[in-house]
């Protein structure tokens, strides 16, 4: 389960004291979290902010005085969440960090975080406040809570069990034409998810024992992954992905099975399709043509699909 942290830079300590307390549920591989710190320096911070928020599953709110005054968390992370929760695609969490006047706005739908809503600062011990969130984020994690619809703002936060913003689905869905500008949007969109899959993927498959793995930023557009199988005799692989930059015509997102691979070389590729609907990956493994590259992919869909075929190139598979 993705997370995509929203928070004021203001409360930063409560971002770190929570990333210290989900560290176990980082180590079960049951979440993975984004911040803006993470973005490397040279990052296009804005496309990234949303490209990662666009790619989670939960958006956690850190909600103080100053998430609400700050006009970027509020007006443009906590917006887009709300619209993307009303699509059926994300589901929203309020943490209370400190009192304020949350209810007056759009989180006042969804259950909150501590137990009760009762914000961190006003507990006696703040470590059993965040015991609360890791206890109410692993439910949401392992599924055990059923979603219901949120909640209206006048029903009382009664209590930590997640059944918060339940991914409902869209109602309507309406056709439309895309173009250049579309197309350009979409490709930086997913490429980002697939970076971003498989740096989170590469810090869980490396907590295995026996399993060595290594992810390198090449640039804006060009990632690198290496994976060893220590318990395998031919158990490395390496994986370059690039995002084209309409100077080379390898595919709009394509890969070489190679460590720091050139911009001429492609072992598999995506081109962007549409339907009358939306925008997907087309495309995949050049071994697999006459195998089902004419299906559509999301771009989630696409990144387990090449991280499937790179670590299987190790001798590692899923149980």
């Amino acid at each position: 389960m993705k997370v995509f942290i929203s928070y004021s830079h203001a409360d930063e300590r409560a971002v770190e004291r929570l990333k210290t307390h989900t560290a176990m549920l980082a180590r079960e591989g049951l979440i993975t979290s984004f911040f803006d710190r993470d973005i490397l320096a040279g990052g296009h911070l804005d496309a990234e902010i949303f490209a990662q928020l666009e790619s989670s599953d939960v958006f956690l709110a850190m909600v103080s005085p100053d998430f609400l005054a700050s006009n970027y968390c509020y007006e443009k992370e906590m917006e887009r969440a709300v619209e993307l929760h009303g699509a059926g695609k994300i589901r929203i969490i309020p943490v209370l960090v400190e009192e304020c006047d949350w209810k007056s706005s759009p989180l006042a739908k969804f259950k909150g975080l501590p137990k009760d809503a009762k914000p961190i600062s006003t507990w006696s011990n703040e470590n059993t406040a965040y015991l609360s969130i890791v206890t109410g984020l692993r439910e949401v994690a392992q599924g055990n809570q059923r979603p219901v619809p949120p909640t209206s703002p006048a029903t009382p936060s009664t209590s930590a069990s997640i059944d918060i913003g339940a991914k409902p689905k869209p109602a309507y869905r309406m056709k439309r034409t895309f173009d250049k500008i579309d197309k350009l949007k979409f490709r930086e969109e997913a490429f980002a998810i697939v970076r971003e899959f498989f740096r989170s993927s590469v810090a869980e498959i490396s907590a295995i024992d026996g399993v060595k793995a290594l992810y390198r930023q090449l640039g804006d557009y060009s990632f690198t992954c290496t994976v060893i199988n220590e318990a395998f005799g031919r158990g490395v692989a390496h994986i370059t992905v690039h995002m084209s930059t309409d100077r080379d015509s390898m595919g709009d997102i394509y890969w070489s099975n190679q460590e720091n691979a050139e911009r001429n070389t492609a072992n598999g590729s995506w081109n962007i399709g549409h339907t009358e609907y939306d925008q997907h990956l087309e495309g995949g493994n050049y071994s697999a043509f006459g195998g089902g590259r004419e299906r559509a992919f999301a771009p989630k869909a696409a990144a387990e699909s090449m991280w499937d075929d790179f670590i299987e190139r190790a001798g590692i598979s899923h149980a």
